[in-house]
């Protein structure tokens, strides 16, 4: 249910901009190859969703269109090369539309968002009213995102690296392929790292094969050394290896906020003035841990960062705890200014207004836009909100 309704959130707000209807737009602010007018603004949810929550999801629809618009994005890019609206289609186990049978996307009225199921189907009929439904699947908690729990190790770009001997190895072979190119890999990662490939269009496979995922777009995405530069503000995050001791061969200074450390990162670093360590714990092993080392590492970041310096905040993940402290960097000491980013250093300045969680949400977009590992969790979050937000006593 979570795809379609945000399939139906971006029709609806590209609707709305292509219409000049969205909030700030100017007269004659369509975007070119949308006709707002036909486009496509209904929820497709699943038959067997019922019918009460269906329309409870419909009533809140218009609200998330709304907080998308005030995030901050510019939609326009968001939906950059969307020439028909969005629309879910379900793929499993008893679906047959591989070869010939798969539709060509060109030829739909809508851009096909192919939701694919490996549960098995399950074989009941639920009645409602006069009417017999024939669904739905037969649930693996967590199958769909714990990939650890089922990849046995497989990555994206294994896989495509050897995707016609997994397939052609069948149901029974499957895992004993996987596991033989699992370990390969791992026995040659001494080597040094691999250079991904890229994957295959469409006309070598099928019709579903993925398609424009062969890179993020280098004009907005800078990496160098595993770490990734947002903007031009200097700040750059990344994961453990981000802080290697290479790292300041790219930035001059290293904020930790993972557990672990690099040899190179003891006392020498701290006394240099170019390192610090502020340990933060998951959200879930501690709910106070991020907010007790917010104060320490937002005046440090907001101290290198006015005197020119680059700096790094990386976690052991980077994904996360590294993401929140560059959202209070941006809250508490950039002001709003015209530019690709919108923001600018303003050491010193507070936040310019009460921390609203759209405001929260904004400069997670703008994170987001140019650091594609950025994935907080909301526990994570709601620390950020609580820093800004304290309590009345």
């Amino acid at each position: 249910k979570t795809v379609p309704f945000w399939c139906c959130v971006l029709n609806r707000a590209l609707r709305r901009a292509s219409l000049g209807a969205a909030e700030g737009a100017a007269e004659g602010n369509a975007i070119d190859g949308v006709d707002g007018a036909s486009w496509d603004p209904e929820l497709h949810l699943p038959p067997w969703v019922p019918p009460q929550e269906a329309e409870a999801i419909r009533g809140r629809v218009e609200g998330w269109v709304e907080g998308l618009l005030r995030s901050g994005h510019d939609v326009r890019e968001l939906c950059a090369g969307l020439a028909k609206p969005l629309r879910p289609l379900w793929v499993s186990q008893e679906s047959r539309v591989w070869g010939p049978a798969a539709p060509d996307p060109r030829e739909l009225d809508f851009t096909p968002v192919y939701l694919v199921s490996a549960s098995s189907a399950e074989a009941f009929t639920k009645s409602r009213g006069c009417e017999k439904l024939r669904h739905a699947w037969e649930y693996v908690q967590g199958a769909g995102d714990d990939q650890e729990g089922w990849a046995r190790g497989l990555t994206p770009e294994l896989f495509w690296e050897h995707h016609e001997a997994i397939l052609e190895a069948g149901p029974g072979g499957v895992q004993g392929v996987v596991d033989q190119l699992v370990r390969g890999a791992q026995a040659g990662a001494g080597a040094g790292p691999a250079t991904p490939r890229a994957l295959p269009k469409s006309s070598e496979l099928h019709l579903l094969a993925p398609q424009g995922c062969e890179g993020a777009d280098p004009c907005l995405v800078r990496q160098q050394r595993g770490m990734f530069f947002l903007y031009d503000w200097g700040l750059a995050l990344g994961g453990f290896q981000a802080g290697a001791a290479e790292a300041l061969g790219a930035v001059d200074c290293v904020l930790n906020c993972g557990l672990a450390q690099h040899a190179w990162a003891g006392s020498a670093g701290e006394e240099g003035g170019q390192y610090l360590h502020c340990p933060v714990q998951s959200g879930k092993k501690d709910r106070r841990s991020l907010e007790g080392a917010i104060p320490q590492a937002v005046e440090r970041v907001s101290s290198w960062l006015g005197e020119g310096r680059r700096v790094l905040i990386h976690c052991d993940t980077g994904t996360d705890a590294c993401v929140c402290l560059a959202i209070c960097t941006l809250l508490a000491h950039f002001t709003r200014s015209p530019g690709p980013s919108g923001l600018r250093l303003a050491p010193g300045c507070g936040p310019e207004e009460r921390v609203t969680k759209d405001a929260i949400r904004h400069r997670l977009g703008l994170i987001s836009r140019v650091y594609p590992e950025a994935r907080p969790t909301r526990a994570m979050l709601k620390q950020v909100f609580n820093h800004f937000n304290p309590p009345l006593v």
